[in-house]
């Protein structure tokens, strides 16, 4: 009973706030007297309506909350609640929180990281990438890395972080244990465009994951290079993992390289429907005169899916040979 009083009680606070009822010294109140509450349940509540009433006043209750509540779901609600007030005095929070012994509450910190951090918090970031043991806390670190912090360095003019970003990102590619984590990696790293990520992402092409040769095979789409479509077109001829293959034609499509045709119309021929529908969408874009001849086998196969025959015919008709 005393629970549901309670969460009532934030409730109609938060909904007064909206509607400009209630004076600010009241509803802080509320909020800052349920942040004490003995159930979690309520202090998370609390933690939530905190963020959602955006008010800086919060930001000290919800600083205790993040780093010295008991319950993981309390910290996991305040670090959310401050991300979402974004005060930059929050930053110190969220790195003590990389250390927090609960998975949930690490992720939740980097996650608030992300896009806001410094050349300090950076650092914690760089570091919970390389040796949090927790293969979803580095996927989180990667991902707040992915966005550059907009921070001043002092006695600089600017700093964005992001070659120290990027030489983590790829460390953490060549070396990282979980390919969950070099697969993410390495569709950031293709966000990037950067010199350096190339030749890692080439290497990566050669890892044991198909997740990750996916992700890689992708990324490099990003590159206007020769030695990427080099790659790319290996994978249409010796790769056998479909979503790598996938993922290569999609690269593939944007290049206008005059060598797609034969191994393009190859993997129409032999590959999986989903493989198939995709090099359809690669000869639709290319708009190659010897791709007609295949394209209308498909669209006139009885035996072939509704679906495939549905996109050849499509692509028939963009190419005006229908």
């Amino acid at each position: 009973m005393r629970t549901a009083l309670l969460v009532m009680v934030i409730i109609v606070c938060a909904l007064s706030v909206s509607a400009g009822a209630v004076q600010p010294t009241g509803f802080q109140n509320a909020y800052i007297e349920s942040a004490r509450d003995p159930d979690p349940l309520v202090r998370q509540e609390s933690a939530k309506g905190m963020g959602e009433a955006g008010d800086k006043a919060f930001v000290v209750v919800l600083s205790g909350m993040a780093v010295g509540d008991a319950d993981e779901g309390v910290r996991v609600a305040a670090i959310g609640a401050l991300s979402a007030i974004g005060e930059r005095s929050a930053l110190a929070v969220y790195v003590k929180a990389l250390s927090d012994d609960s998975e949930k509450v690490r992720r939740s910190a980097a996650e608030a990281l992300s896009g806001r951090w410094d050349e300090n918090s950076q650092k914690v970031l760089i570091q919970t990438l390389k040796n949090d043991k927790s293969s979803k806390v580095r996927q989180s670190a990667a991902e707040a890395l992915s966005i550059p912090g907009i921070m001043e360095r002092p006695n600089a003019h600017h700093w964005d972080g992001t070659d120290d970003a990027e030489a983590a990102l790829i460390q953490a590619l060549k070396l990282d244990e979980s390919f969950e984590v070099r697969a993410t990696v390495a569709e950031i790293l293709g966000k990037f465009r950067s010199g350096k990520s190339f030749q890692p992402l080439m290497d990566a092409m050669d890892d044991k994951n198909a997740s990750v040769r996916a992700a890689a095979a992708e990324s490099l789409g990003m590159f206007v290079r020769p030695q990427a479509v080099d790659r790319l077109l290996d994978v249409l001829s010796f790769e056998r993992d479909e979503t790598v293959i996938v993922s290569a034609l999609k690269s593939l499509k944007y290049t206008q390289d005059s060598r797609l045709a034969k191994p393009v119309i190859q993997t129409l021929k032999s590959g999986s429907s989903k493989v198939r529908w995709h090099a359809i969408d690669v000869l639709e874009y290319l708009k190659l005169e010897e791709s007609v001849e295949p394209l209308k086998k498909i669209s006139e196969d009885r035996y072939e899916s509704d679906g495939l025959k549905a996109k050849a015919h499509e692509a028939l008709q963009h190419m005006g040979a229908e």
